[in-house]
């Protein structure tokens, strides 16, 4: 235990250094100047996958890119799928100029605990008035339904 606490301490110490901040402070990955930005952006109507170990930042850059995407468009809305456990246990980093409550409030989240809760929430999306469907819909952690 004494060993692991060690081992996180000198990985938090060596981000500190490389980022000149505190590990924990929240960042826009997509405001960056060292991190190169996307080479394509996702095209209207197409989908994709983000994949990738558990706790390197999938819900963060998924939820960002959400944020992004309803702040481009004032009309826009998103569904945000995800398990709440995993989330409320590892939430993902908002950046600091999330000061945009309007936009923030055009993400809908949706707590599901199964594949089968998942599957009911798609086959009733056409049920829904035209106004009402979201121009995005993002499900986080997949394999975990």
């Amino acid at each position: 235990r004494a060993r692991l606490r060690r081992a996180r301490r000198v990985r938090v110490g060596a981000m500190d250094r490389a980022f000149g901040r505190r590990a924990w402070a929240p960042v826009d990955f997509f405001e960056m100047h060292d991190v190169d930005p996307p080479a394509a952006s996702i095209e209207r109507g197409c989908h994709c996958l983000l994949f990738g170990p558990k706790g390197s930042g999938k819900t963060t850059l998924l939820f960002q890119h959400a944020l992004a995407f309803v702040k481009r468009d004032p009309d826009a809305r998103v569904l945000f799928v995800c398990r709440r456990d995993a989330v409320e246990a590892s939430p993902p980093l908002l950046p600091q100029s999330v000061a945009d409550l309007d936009a923030a409030r055009r993400i809908s989240m949706k707590y599901l605990s199964t594949d089968l809760e998942l599957c009911k929430l798609m086959s009733v999306m056409h049920i829904l008035p035209a106004g009402e469907l979201p121009n995005l819909i993002v499900i986080d952690a997949l394999s975990g339904f």
